[in-house]
């Protein structure tokens, strides 16, 4: 029970707190009707360092549970399958969003979509900090990691199926179309995870995804 509520706070931390920063960051940008690069920077680092803060929390508690190193003892050929994985996924994504022209399928959450273009648009640097850097790790701690851990003494199937769909929960609501294409994900991270028996590996498919993500919302607002 005790680790439990540990990890509630933890995860209510990474799902409001760190998202109250950015929403704060935002916020006061618009309110002074622009700002330099350069306070566009500070804030980055200022985000990066308040979701280091919290990794390193997260990653205390994890490596009390399991030694898992998440620096040092990078493998060819599992870091081969963390790329591999984190195409996949986006590759999942593209198909899904083609299937969904293809049959004219409505987008489930066009609002969502159009936050990320106007957060990229207004705290380009912010956005990276946040979705390439932080997310992949403080993510993975949490679900494929705490999460992981802490449902240990069940079928490794039922703990691949739950942390999915926890995982999928915060990124969409469970009745749009979107949540399938979470579920997947975490799915999809869960299997790497099980396959290369280390976070870190993880964490790299997780960055591969957001990192293209990104480079592709960038390169679609260039073009516009």
């Amino acid at each position: 029970m005790k680790n439990f509520l540990i990890l509630l706070a933890q995860f209510l931390a990474y799902l409001l707190g760190l998202s109250s920063v950015l929403g704060g960051m935002l916020l006061f940008n618009a309110r002074l009707g622009g700002v330099s690069w350069l306070v566009h920077v500070v804030e980055a680092v200022l985000l990066l360092a308040v979701g280091m803060m919290l990794a390193w929390q997260f990653n205390q508690h994890y490596q009390r549970q399991i030694a898992d190193p998440l620096l040092s003892n990078w493998q060819i050929k599992p870091t081969a399958w963390a790329v591999g994985y984190g195409l996949l996924l986006l590759l999942f994504t593209i198909a899904y969003d083609q299937i969904r022209q293809l049959f004219g399928l409505p987008e489930s959450n066009p609002e969502n979509q159009q936050l990320l273009l106007n957060v990229m648009k207004q705290a380009p640097f912010q956005l990276i900090v946040f979705a390439v850097i932080l997310a992949p790790v403080l993510e993975e701690l949490l679900f494929r990691g705490l999460f992981w851990r802490l449902l240990g003494k069940l079928p490794v199937w039922a703990i691949w199926l739950i942390t999915s769909i926890v995982f999928a929960v915060p990124h969409a609501p469970p009745t749009s179309l979107d949540f399938l294409i979470y579920l997947m994900m975490g799915g999809l991270l869960g299997a790497c995870y099980w396959q290369t028996r280390q976070l870190k590996y993880a964490m790299l498919a997780h960055f591969v995804n957001n990192a293209i993500t990104v480079a592709l919302m960038w390169q679609s607002l260039q073009a516009a």
